[in-house]
């Protein structure tokens, strides 16, 4: 098995992926409901102007405001939880994964993950919709890496 920790940059850049899907889909309702009512009072210029002034400002919410304010939240959440901080283990082969930890096991097998996500500096592995864990990309083999490649590609 592999040893690695999970640093706090790595932390706070994975709950940032794992919250952009969400923030795609409110900056896109931002965008449709303000055309939306636009629309429904025949593109009116005080009304566009309304409009572009609320969009202006829940862009700049959504956009500086929160990933922000998401940031220090994570790392206030990181720093205050030692379990985050200590060492895990992982183990990648043909079948499955497998994490440990001096908390518990867990074993997957590639086809019942939710998801598989690699990204430049981490993999992010969901067995559940909303449950995942972080491996820094840097504590992989090549041959691990290669695995989790074809799964993700074979996966869709």
């Amino acid at each position: 098995m592999t040893a690695y920790r999970i640093s706090e940059e790595i932390y706070v850049q994975a709950m940032a992926y794992a919250q952009r899907r969400t923030t795609k889909w409110v900056v896109a309702i931002c965008v449709i409901i303000p055309l939306g009512l636009a629309a429904a009072h025949d593109f009116d210029k005080n009304i566009l102007l309304s409009v572009l002034l609320v969009y202006l400002g829940l862009s700049f919410y959504f956009l500086v405001l929160a990933p922000l304010i998401n940031k220090l939240n994570h790392q206030r959440h990181y720093r205050g939880n030692p379990q985050l901080q200590k060492t895990q283990y992982v183990l990648i082969n043909e079948t499955e994964v497998q994490f440990r930890s001096e908390h518990g096991h867990s074993r997957y097998q590639f086809d019942d993950l939710h998801r598989l996500d690699i990204f430049p500096e981490l993999v992010m592995i969901y067995p559940r919709q909303s449950i995942f864990h972080v491996i820094p990309i840097d504590v992989l083999t090549d041959t691990e890496l290669e695995i989790l490649t074809r799964y993700r590609r074979a996966s869709g």
